[in-house]
């Protein structure tokens, strides 16, 4: 209801509408809610660009309480030089390759969040994805032998008792498969070449649990290939790099990596030999079409840009060579800013050709409801909308107007200028144009918003043990009343006359 009661304000605006302009001085809760109603009214998926992962964050999460959740895609990266070390998160990789795949579908429109480091980085084309996914259905044939091997292209690796997501087991006609995006492994019973069952079922206790009519097998990485495929990429890595003068430590680099290409090992960090498997300068905008591209602070990520470039200076020097960096891994910044977009400035200190909307944040009340007072009659020739999603906070602040007389609504502005709704919001701006303004309970009693990103795609990475020496030294683990540590190994310890083993966790 808030959304229709905004809606209502800003019907003309032209941000609903634009294809392409240059704003400054706005509040990201201004843009996130903007950005919702924009949606609701364009037939086509709309890119976000943050420059941080922490400012994506916020926004998928503002957005996902805004609208439809399922509606919101996140597709976040991590730096270029973390990448680059294959320091990256598994779960960013499985929530990519999600939102990629949903794109692909195109049965919905979509917002897609990600940050600049996302939008330039270089993908397989979307008929690549289109032609990994295979449906496999109970009473239908497969060649057990070909489905092995689909498998093993697509990242998973064999295991004689499937523990993991990424794992898969044959035991004569019985496939076990632990997929990324579901919960449990599945296990395919066949008779011959006719599958005639699919269960999931227990990975501690190996018992099958549901049965299921089919499933979909995809790639567990962003860089997935056949093995001619592989072949024709590794003629091509080796006539590009035989060129080069290369450093010892970059011809180390090289062969090891050209191992983990032929076993399929270590896929996340062979990214950067990208442009050897897909010459096109493919990002995930081919993956949608039409689509609205929106910068959210493009001149933080002109600064960025530029700290990567040093961060790779940097990277080279280590490696005593440029020979990894020069690779097309990822686009310029240029190339998103010369295709049409809409771009927003956070401060008035940018170019004199950017619109100023002159939308301004509310000051903090800490809780002292007095100053609400103050501020509605500051403000009475305002729209003021009170959005407040605690119950007990609503019903507070319901009484405290209602001993002082002011007058509201709870669904319009017809008869007030006040409404106060018991929903969430981003938060607190005030739209001094058309005389507009939000306020929220985390600006009127000073508290924060708690983030609550979901990541859907993923499923714990973490398995359970089941004796010590399972564990490595190294092993990070999960203390019951201490949290994650670091194994390091066992120490023998006396307590109350007692000598035993206990694991040592730092």
């Amino acid at each position: 209801m808030p959304i229709k009661l905004i809606e209502q304000i800003y019907k003309d605006s032209q941000l609903l509408t634009a294809k392409s302009g240059d704003f400054k001085r706005v509040t990201h809760s201004y843009l996130q809610t903007l950005i919702a109603l924009r949606f609701n009214q364009q037939n086509k998926n709309i890119f976000i660009v943050l420059p941080n992962l922490y400012e994506a964050q916020k926004y998928y999460d503002n957005l996902s309480n805004l609208l439809d959740p399922s509606y919101v895609l996140f597709f976040p990266m991590d730096q270029t030089l973390t990448s680059l070390m294959a320091l990256g998160s598994p779960e960013f990789k499985n929530e990519r390759l999600y939102t990629l795949r949903k794109l692909l579908k195109a049965d919905s429109k979509y917002i897609v969040v990600t940050t600049q480091e996302g939008i330039l980085s270089r993908q397989l084309k979307p008929e690549d994805y289109e032609h990994s996914v295979k449906t496999i259905c109970v009473n239908e044939s497969y060649d057990l032998q070909d489905l092995s091997k689909k498998l093993i292209y697509d990242g998973y690796q064999f295991n004689y008792t499937v523990e993991r997501p990424g794992e898969f087991s044959l035991r004569g006609s019985i496939l076990d498969i632990y997929t990324h995006d579901h919960k449990e492994p599945y296990r395919l019973d066949f008779f011959g070449d006719t599958l005639e069952s699919i269960k999931t079922f227990d990975v501690q206790t190996q018992i099958s649990k549901d049965h299921v009519t089919s499933i979909d097998l995809a790639p567990l990485n962003e860089l997935f290939y056949t093995d001619e495929m592989k072949q024709d990429a590794l003629a091509k890595i080796h006539a590009y790099f035989d060129k080069l003068d290369l450093s010892e430590k970059e011809s180390d680099k090289l062969t090891k990596d050209m191992m983990h290409l032929e076993e399929r090992t270590r896929i996340d960090s062979l990214s950067l030999y990208i442009q050897f498997f897909n010459p096109d300068p493919t990002t995930i905008l081919n993956f949608s079409n039409p689509y609205d591209l929106i910068l959210v602070d493009p001149y933080k990520m002109k600064i960025n840009e530029e700290t990567s470039r040093k961060d790779l200076l940097t990277y080279s020097e280590t490696m005593e060579g440029d020979a990894f960096i020069d690779l097309d891994f990822k686009m310029n910044l240029d190339t998103l800013l010369n295709q049409p977009h809409l771009a927003f400035e956070m401060y008035e200190s940018t170019p004199n050709n950017y619109l100023d909307l002159s939308i301004s944040d509310v000051e903090v009340f800490h809780a002292q409801l007095d100053q609400l007072i103050l501020f509605i009659q500051e403000y009475q020739n305002y729209h003021i909308l009170v959005a407040v999603k605690n119950l007990v906070t609503f019903e507070r602040i319901k009484d405290f107007l209602n001993a002082h007389k002011i007058d509201y609504s709870f669904n319009d502005f017809n008869q007030h200028h006040i409404v106060l709704v018991n929903q969430d919001l981003p938060g607190s701006f005030v739209d001094n144009e058309k005389k507009f303004i939000v306020l929220t309970e985390e600006i009127i009693l000073d508290t924060r918003k708690k983030s609550k990103v979901r990541y859907r795609s993923v499923i714990n990475q973490a398995v359970k043990i089941r004796d010590v020496s399972e564990l490595q030294n190294g092993d990070y683990v999960v203390h019951y009343d201490f949290g994650i540590g670091q194994y390091i190994g066992l120490k023998t310890m006396t307590l109350s006359g007692d000598k035993r083993d206990y694991l040592h966790i730092i």
